[in-house]
């Protein structure tokens, strides 16, 4: 100040205010404020540091305001297809997929084909000769025997078919010969499940048969050639 008021020739008072127009004229009343910086992701996943504005202006995708680039937040996330509950398909993360209560099908797998449609089924036997509706996968895993898709267990494909020529020997043989047509009774060679089953009805001689089911007869007559 004493320097200023000696070298312009002013007192010291009249310098101060000489200063004191300068500053209020043309003295910064604060420094810039720098502008925010964040982490830019390029479109090859690289990742750097600067401006939103130089960010865009690269075709890149700005992050947000003091983001870094450790961890990579421009790593591709790994996707896979996921089973939304009402059975429709997308991609997207397994944490996303979880979150909306969907289930996750493994990364980089697709909707197509669709993993997600519900599940083709059908009648599977056990060796024990049960039956169950269930995927042809599962069944084999079980040891079981798959009987085709859309099949059911009604009527049970597994209960194995009647022997016709033991059920002839037992009921029938006795009067009819071992052949249908070497007995004392009438041949019988030849008739169809309807004939047979008329004749049992007629009752008599054929009592002692009328136990026997529909298809027991249609053993019977499939072994004599009906």
């Amino acid at each position: 100040m004493k320097n200023i008021a000696k070298k312009s020739g002013l007192t010291l008072s009249a310098a101060a205010v000489v200063v004191a127009l300068v500053c209020v004229l043309g003295c910064p009343t604060s420094l810039p404020t720098p502008t925010p910086t964040g982490a830019c992701c390029a479109a090859d996943d690289t990742c750097s540091i600067m401006t939103q504005t130089d960010c865009v202006s690269a075709g890149g995708t700005y992050q947000g305001d003091d983001t870094t680039c450790t961890p990579n937040p421009c790593a591709a996330a790994v996707t896979g297809a996921c089973c939304a509950a009402d059975g429709s398909c997308s991609v997207t993360t397994q944490t996303n997929c979880e979150n909306a209560g969907g289930t996750y099908q493994g990364d980089d797998t697709a909707c197509t084909p669709d993993p997600c449609g519900t599940e083709i089924t059908g009648a599977c036997c056990a060796t024990d000769g049960t039956c169950s509706v269930t995927t042809q996968t599962d069944c084999e895993n079980a040891g079981g025997t798959y009987q085709g898709d859309d099949t059911s267990c009604t009527p049970n494909p597994c209960v194995s078919a009647p022997d016709g020529a033991t059920l002839y020997a037992n009921n029938c043989a006795v009067c009819h010969g071992s052949t249908g047509a070497n007995g004392a009774a009438p041949d019988i060679t030849g008739k169809t499940a309807e004939e047979i089953s008329a004749e049992i009805a007629m009752g008599g001689v054929h009592a002692g048969v009328a136990s026997l089911n529909e298809a027991e007869i249609e053993a019977i007559a499939a072994f004599l050639g009906g």
